[in-house]
């Protein structure tokens, strides 16, 4: 399995290539998702995020409100994403009003961060996701996307060799986001 060479599913690094796909269907099956045909589209995103330590996919329309504690959770979320590389500690979320302004605050490998989200009704907007980008700077990992032609948005974190090679040998074609 392509992926599992480039360090997908390693929470299964010990079972044969057999009941890797095994567990992979059944992920299909759990997580609600239709599983794609090879020739779908998406079909490889798909793949990539049953795969929970290294991919965010989610919708940007996401009930974000004061209380929902949507930007904390997106915060550890990119550090599970980040393979290891930013460790996150302190993480809150405060708003002054029903529509901001938002302080996003949390400590990043030991130095406190500050994001301002811009308030736009329950959508998730790109500041924090910037500022994790930011963040794998002087790591050899970059923040990829992949246009999901929707308000949903997808994330992997990657060496940019990795994107190279998901384009050349899958045809996913990945692009430093946001």
């Amino acid at each position: 399995m392509f992926y599992r060479g480039i360090g997908w599913f390693a929470k299964w690094a010990g079972v044969s290539d057999k009941e890797l796909l095994a567990n992979v269907l059944a992920l299909f099956e759990t997580q609600d998702f239709d599983r794609p045909s090879a020739d779908e589209r998406g079909a490889d995103v798909s793949l990539m995020a049953l795969d929970r330590d290294r991919v965010w996919w989610s919708d940007l329309e996401a009930d974000l409100c004061d209380g929902n504690r949507v930007y904390v959770e997106l915060v550890n979320d990119l550090a599970r994403i980040s393979r290891g590389t930013i460790t996150v500690t302190d993480v809150t979320e405060r708003w002054a009003g029903e529509e901001g302004p938002i302080t996003v605050e949390f400590t990043a490998n030991g130095l406190r961060q500050t994001v301002q989200p811009e308030y736009k009704d329950d959508w998730i907007t790109a500041e924090v996701f910037l500022a994790f980008k930011s963040l794998l700077n002087p790591t050899p990992y970059r923040l990829y996307t992949w246009d999901t032609q929707g308000q949903d948005y997808f994330c992997v974190v990657l060496r940019d060799e990795e994107s190279r090679l998901i384009r050349k040998k899958r045809g996913v074609h990945l692009k430093p986001g946001p």
